[in-house]
């Protein structure tokens, strides 16, 4: 029996789990699940991220069991395995060969219907919603490789709007971000803000968004995972799934355009 490590922080670690439960599904490896345990936590950045999404500072609290209630609730949200106990025979399965900047998504792309069979998605409704997630906190100008900057963000925005007012679609855009985020930079785009958040909360409706915004982030790539609506994607080093669109794509306005008169 193996395991995957439970010690990443959120999005990674589910993340994670989804490629290596995929990996061991293709190989037929018997697989129990993440093992998140206690005593890691003291070791792990988790406990960091968990206070900024909290924002919890300064309070009387075990952080550490909170983070481990945390991962265990977001297993449970998309139905993945974990232990918090393992069998002296168990093996941690090696994680290096699945969580890599190259990763191909072929086997990833083959088990998309099972992972969302086993998710339970909101009933639609008649109002078109947008979902931006916009990775600030940890990731400022200075990760280059991470950080998108507000202006893409803003003529998304900008181009949603004329496109769904043209259609006259009901609509809402929501923003989910850090405390660092500029949100005045946002003010006369109609939005709500989604700061700092609770995860489960963020991703369900990221997941069923009729558009999911990106950011170059694992906190992202797990509900673009999920989403089966539109999904548009900022190249970085994380391999996009088929169905994904980019900004940079030729046709890109066109594709909204249709995808929207077709909701």
């Amino acid at each position: 029996m193996y395991y995957s490590t439970g010690v990443p922080a959120f999005g990674t670690l589910i993340y994670q789990l989804i490629l290596t439960l995929v990996h061991c599904l293709d190989k037929n490896i018997s697989f129990a699940g993440a093992y998140i345990n206690l005593e890691n936590e003291k070791s792990s950045d988790a406990g960091r991220h968990y206070i900024s999404q909290k924002n919890i500072k300064g309070k009387k609290c075990n952080i550490f069991e909170l983070v481990v209630s945390e991962k265990i609730k977001l297993c449970e949200l998309f139905d993945l395995p974990y232990i918090t106990k393992k069998d002296i025979l168990s093996k941690e399965i090696p994680s290096a060969h699945l969580y890599s900047r190259n990763m191909k998504q072929d086997k990833l792309e083959k088990k998309l219907k099972y992972l969302k069979s086993r998710f339970k998605y909101y009933k639609k409704n008649d109002i078109f919603t947008i979902a931006i997630h916009i990775r600030r906190g940890d990731v400022d100008i200075n990760f280059k490789d991470r950080y998108i900057e507000d202006k893409y963000y803003i003529n998304l925005i900008v181009q949603f709007t004329k496109i769904l007012k043209e259609a006259k679609k009901k609509f809402k855009i929501h923003i989910y971000s850090q405390k660092e985020l500029k949100t005045e930079l946002y003010e006369n785009l109609n939005c709500t803000f989604f700061i700092n958040t609770d995860i489960s909360e963020s991703w369900l409706d990221m997941i069923n968004a009729d558009i999911f915004v990106m950011s170059k982030s694992t906190f992202s790539m797990v509900p673009a995972i999920y989403n089966s609506n539109m999904v548009i994607y900022h190249p970085f080093f994380f391999n996009p799934l088929k169905s994904w669109i980019s900004a940079k794509d030729s046709n890109f306005e066109s594709s909204i355009k249709k995808y929207i008169q077709n909701v």
